[in-house]
């Protein structure tokens, strides 16, 4: 991912997450290293997206995330999935 994950690209991150949540894998990554700010909107999104795996007992990893998304860790923790 590249760029802002808020308002508004929530939509947006939403339907690319739609298929990432559903592959047929115990485990996806995620990439964030290219992302420089993630707003509420787009935590949201990603915890949907955790929320929907952790259903199936999967997980969604979350790699090299920005240094303020330390906050996000205490507002959605992640149950089903991994800030790394």
């Amino acid at each position: 991912m590249t760029g802002s994950a808020d308002l508004d690209s929530r939509t947006e991150l939403a339907a690319v997450l739609a298929p990432i949540s559903r592959l047929p894998r115990s485990v996806v990554n995620v990439d964030l290293s290219g992302v420089d700010f993630v707003t509420a909107d787009g935590a949201a999104a990603l915890a949907h997206a955790t929320v929907a795996m952790g259903r199936e007992n999967r997980h969604l990893v979350l790699h090299h995330a920005p240094p303020h998304c330390a906050r996000w860790r205490r507002c959605f923790p992640m149950s089903a999935g991994t800030w790394r």
